[in-house]
């Protein structure tokens, strides 16, 4: 394929990304970091035993705060600083569905796609904010896309799967609802697929392979969602099972 084809399938893709970014780094640093956003910077500057300890306490899971740290030893500490990682998942994520609409659909349906996400209030507001609102979205999004590719018949997607599965319960206690709604549909799926014999291009038993490393790699955040599952939190508590039909 020449150059010139490439741009004129790609280029407005591209373009939609620099302005999506552009906007989330425009005046990134101009507010003061408010109290959550300043307890994001002290839990990142703790050792990784003591982030893991801090989880215990603070009602949120540890991997968002070693990713700061790591992205902390490159960028300033400034308000703009600690705030980048959170519009680099922002940008993460809207790759992954300009990439995956415009293999999948059209080239238009990814522009529209683009258009509503890089306008998102909900992105926007979290882009700009030294949390985990972002990397919890990018995950979900890619878990997504990755099961929709591996359904297909792209066994290697399921890795990806794995791995974005894993990633949403480090990243936020309501990541468990995420891995939920994915299991289910897995499970529905598997016998689905038993009961009306139709065919399929993935392997059952790579998706079942899949399913227990994702069972396995969230264990540790059981028991941190136990601790907090009573706990008065005002924020990502859990208190009984109502709570959790009233989020679905």
């Amino acid at each position: 394929m020449r150059f010139s084809d490439t741009l004129r399938r790609w280029w407005p893709l591209a373009l939609i990304l620099v302005l999506s970014t552009g906007i989330r780094l425009f005046h990134l640093g101009n507010q003061g970091l408010f109290m959550d956003e300043a307890v994001s910077w002290a839990v990142s500057r703790l050792s990784p035993r003591d982030i893991m300890g801090a989880s215990e306490f603070n009602h949120h899971v540890p991997l968002y705060f070693f990713l700061l740290k790591l992205a902390m030893m490159v960028l300033p500490s400034t308000e703009a600083g600690v705030r980048t990682l959170s519009v680099v998942a922002s940008a993460t994520a809207l790759i992954a569905v300009l990439i995956f609409l415009k293999t999948e659909w059209s080239l238009a349906a990814a522009v529209y796609a683009g258009i509503l996400m890089a306008l998102s209030s909900f992105d926007l507001y979290y882009a700009q904010e030294t949390r985990m609102y972002t990397l919890l979205a990018a995950a979900w999004i890619i878990s997504y896309i990755s099961l929709v590719k591996a359904l297909q018949g792209k066994s290697g997607f399921l890795v990806v799967w794995a791995i974005a599965m894993i990633v949403m319960p480090w990243t936020h206690l309501y990541g468990f609802l995420l891995v939920g709604t994915n299991l289910v549909f897995v499970a529905g799926y598997l016998v689905l697929k038993r009961v009306y014999r139709f065919a399929s291009s993935l392997d059952d038993h790579w998706l079942l392979v899949a399913s227990v490393a994702v069972v396995v790699g969230i264990l540790p955040m059981v028991r941190l969602l136990l601790l907090n599952s009573d706990a008065n939190s005002q924020g990502a508590s859990i208190s009984g099972l109502g709570d959790i039909l009233e989020l679905y």
